[in-house]
């Protein structure tokens, strides 16, 4: 018989757990911190599996005036609780002040409100194949956004050498500091730009990937391997 979903969801979150215990205990650096993230994210992994085969159907059918009180109740009861809002770091898992269980907490309180959110503006927005474009390629955008922000502040970097108002883009800590980021006349828009690049290069880095597996699917098809 198989195990119950809800099985694998209490084992991976008990490991999420685990690893933000040992970011909290300072365990957050060198392989520690590659142990400690995966461990972290397995639970929000298990989540998604777990939502699919069980919660979905559930949360579709819970009114969107009852779904967003009770999340908005919890949410400033957490806020009155610490005096502030609580933000978190998956990538370094060096902030974990509260605890190995608030990290968690707060993390699928923000995935239940924008699962909502979506849900609500799906029948809307869903039909925009531009949309449905980011819609299919998250897992490049997830892999890949930070590739395509190098390539805007490489863009950024070409221009200074030929327009005097970019003059001062800081070439050491474009090749030194990974999150140096450049704006012309300090203008906060340029943001944007970085935020186009990073979900851009990724859809086109994933359809290179697409078009090479199915050329590759073709010829293989042609020609079977013996």
């Amino acid at each position: 018989r198989d195990m119950p979903e809800w099985f694998f969801f209490a084992v991976n979150l008990a490991l999420g757990i685990l690893g933000n215990n040992l970011a909290c205990k300072g365990l957050n650096t060198g392989w520690w911190l590659v142990l400690v993230r995966m461990l972290y994210l397995l639970s929000f992994y298990e989540l998604g599996i777990l939502y699919k085969e069980k919660l979905e159907k559930i949360d579709r059918k819970l009114p969107s005036f009852w779904y967003f009180t009770v999340l908005f109740l919890i949410e400033f009861g957490i806020i009155y609780h610490y005096g502030r809002t609580l933000e978190y770091s998956a990538a370094w898992c060096n902030n974990f002040t509260e605890g190995p269980v608030m990290p968690i907490i707060a993390g699928v309180l923000g995935i239940a409100l924008w699962l909502r959110i979506a849900t609500i503006v799906e029948p809307v927005v869903g039909r925009s194949k531009y949309i449905n474009l980011i819609a299919d390629n998250t897992f490049s955008i997830m892999m890949n956004h930070v590739l395509g922000i190098m390539v805007a502040k490489w863009i950024f970097g070409l221009i200074s050498l030929f327009h005097a108002e970019f003059a001062d883009f800081d070439w050491v800590s474009f090749k030194t500091y990974y999150q140096y980021i450049y704006l012309p006349r300090q203008s906060v828009h340029s943001l944007m730009f970085y935020t186009v690049m990073g979900i851009l290069i990724p859809i086109l880095i994933q359809k290179v990937i697409d078009l090479a597996r199915s050329g590759l699917s073709s010829v293989l098809v042609k020609k079977p391997l013996k």
